[in-house]
């Protein structure tokens, strides 16, 4: 009723200014290019997908880019293609030491600490959770794997990062 309405008025509030926006207003904050010339980021899951889009990007406007990529021979291979400010490696961010070994050749690559952080590796497991016609249940080692990955390997690469960025840094 009330909370739906008013999500109506807001929406169309927000509709009616954008449309009256200069187009300084609205154009230069979407199309503008962001340049980055002196950061260093790393992009976890960035051989393919969004990850590699954003690889593609940070590239394109200056920056410094590991790929970091569970398959190290597609992010070498991204990483040849656009050129010597990106290195790619094989990693998997489940390990430790993986991060570790992608955070000192952000270090001896670029000779800069990583200054971003962009984490798009993620896995997923589709399939029913009950096959009524099989009487079988979903394999569980399928879903640890998911949960490996898209949990434990976000906290397995932030935490790594971030103190390693204090300690290098001047």
């Amino acid at each position: 009723g009330q909370i739906k309405q008013h999500v109506h008025v807001l929406w169309h509030r927000t509709v009616r200014w954008a449309r009256s926006a200069p187009p300084t207003r609205l154009g230069a904050i979407i199309t503008a290019p962001m340049r980055v010339p002196s950061l260093v980021a790393l992009v976890s899951g960035g051989a393919s997908g969004l990850g590699a889009g954003v690889v593609r990007r940070l590239a394109k406007n200056g920056a410094k880019v590991i790929v970091a990529d569970l398959n190290g021979d597609a992010a070498s291979a991204l990483a040849k293609e656009l050129g010597p400010s990106v290195v790619g490696c094989g990693a998997d961010i489940t390990s430790e030491a993986d991060v570790a070994a992608a955070l000192d050749l952000a270090q001896s690559s670029f000779g800069e600490v990583i200054g971003a952080c962009v984490h798009t590796a993620g896995t997923l497991h589709a399939g029913k959770i009950v096959h009524t016609k099989k009487k079988t249940a979903l394999d569980l080692a399928p879903f640890e794997q998911v949960l490996k990955v898209n949990v434990l390997g976000r906290y397995c690469i932030l935490p790594p990062v971030c103190a390693f960025e204090r300690v290098c840094s001047p």
